[in-house]
């Protein structure tokens, strides 16, 4: 009996230790990788196999840079500016995101809401979206997902 009751102990012991494993770094991590000011580097887009087609960027303008800031609790902040007249006009937007592993989705707050795939090595963000009904006819017809690279601030 003393037996079995040693040797079930050092099973409940053995089994806790092996169940209760660090989680994936690489999910874990990401949330936190995320968090900060991200600036853009290069939009492309590209074809259904991942070719690019094109790449581009905006020309540059004395206005401050553009950039999203991530933070805590699913708010992202948009800064961006337009160039119009010799003159910046800055703009502020507070919107919401939600990350799902690798899937990163926006969501406006006239409800609309674009998923990305992103990935991060390093200080570099790569987020992908396929086209949608909102941008589809901006592109040619071979051009099925769109991909910027931004870089953290």
């Amino acid at each position: 009996m003393k037996k079995n009751k040693i040797l079930f102990l050092g099973i409940i012991i053995a089994t806790s230790m092996v169940s209760c494993s660090k989680d994936d770094d690489s999910a874990k991590g990401l949330p936190e990788q995320l968090l900060g000011k991200w600036t853009l580097v290069e939009d492309m887009t590209l074809d259904v196999n991942d070719n690019i087609i094109d790449k581009f960027m905006d020309t540059p303008t004395p206005c401050p840079i553009d950039y999203f800031d991530f933070k805590a609790g699913g708010i992202v902040v948009d800064y961006y500016n337009e160039y119009y007249n010799n003159t910046c006009q800055e703009y502020k937007i507070d919107e919401k995101y939600k990350l799902e592993g690798n899937t990163l989705t926006f969501e406006y707050t006239n409800g609309d809401l674009d998923p990305y795939s992103i990935k991060i090595v390093g200080e570099t963000l790569e987020m992908v979206s396929p086209l949608n009904e909102r941008n589809e006819l901006d592109y040619n017809s071979n051009v099925a997902k769109l991909k910027s690279v931004y870089k953290k601030l």
